[in-house]
């Protein structure tokens, strides 16, 4: 499927910027860094997950 702004998967990808690493105390940059944010992040939100899935869905 095509979109109007092209195709996402072609992307090339550089991971966390030195500064954004740097805010979570990471010695990695780059995708290194993108991928412990991203676990910091996942342990984060589970913390929430069965008040999420709790809570009434929103429809549109």
């Amino acid at each position: 499927m095509s979109s109007f702004y092209g195709d996402i998967t072609k992307i090339d990808t550089t991971g966390a910027s030195a500064m954004t690493a740097k805010q979570d105390k990471l010695s990695e940059i780059g995708v290194a860094a993108s991928h412990k944010l991203m676990e910091t992040d996942l342990e984060r939100v589970n913390k929430y997950k069965t008040l999420i899935n709790k809570s009434p869905r929103l429809t549109r």
